[in-house]
């Protein structure tokens, strides 16, 4: 099966997204908000739910989260990760925030209820690694959501694009990123793709089980 990898590592993601901290929520806060809102109105947090966000970023989703969820947040930028700790702070939240690199998460297996990973596939040297680490850490039964832009191949913006690959590592994302390659080398889940979400529909909620 053909790799996903493009042009990424994770010294220059890191590098980026460290760069990126200092505007990340000015330019993209509220563009994203609705998204990231629809992705969390959409699962159910029983009584002891625990979440672990997957590129928590900034820390923009966490108040979003029913009170009673205990979230634990991971991400590979520690810049990142310093402003989601004040977010944190300033809520009154309790968050374990760690620095730590997706495709190879530094939990046990099963230990969350719901795992989910947005606007951060499509940003990865292995997506189908992240989304195999995810159902790793996730426990049966629960939810594994992924929240992210795919490419339409027939469409003149899926031809623009495939044509902005090469200068995927600079971006600290791959442009052209087709749902159905996505899901092939995600095979271990079968996602459901709930609704599309954010400007003209063009970022895509999926949602699946562990069995």
């Amino acid at each position: 099966m053909e790799s996903s990898n493009v042009q990424m590592d994770l010294a220059s993601l890191e590098k980026t997204y460290d760069r990126y901290s200092s505007f990340y929520d000015l330019i993209f806060g509220a563009f994203f908000s609705p998204g990231r809102k629809k992705a969390i109105a959409n699962l159910q947090f029983d009584d002891g739910a625990s979440v672990l966000e997957v590129g928590v970023g900034t820390g923009a989703s966490l108040n979003l989260y029913p009170r009673h969820v205990k979230i634990t947040g991971v991400d590979i930028s520690e810049d990142m990760l310093r402003l989601s700790e004040k977010r944190a702070q300033k809520a009154c939240r309790p968050v374990d925030l760690y620095t730590m690199n997706a495709e190879n998460l530094e939990f046990p297996d099963n230990s969350f209820s719901h795992v989910v990973a947005m606007y951060v596939v499509s940003v990865s040297p292995d997506p189908a690694m992240i989304v195999a680490e995810m159902m790793r850490v996730c426990r049966p039964g629960g939810k594994v959501v992924v929240l992210n832009h795919f490419s339409d191949d027939d469409s003149l913006i899926g031809k623009f694009e495939k044509a902005l690959t090469p200068l995927s590592s600079k971006l600290g994302f791959k442009p052209y990123f087709p749902l159905n390659k996505f899901r092939q080398e995600c095979d271990a889940i079968a996602f459901e793709e709930l609704m599309k979400t954010n400007l003209l529909g063009y970022w895509s909620i999926l949602k699946g089980t562990k069995s």
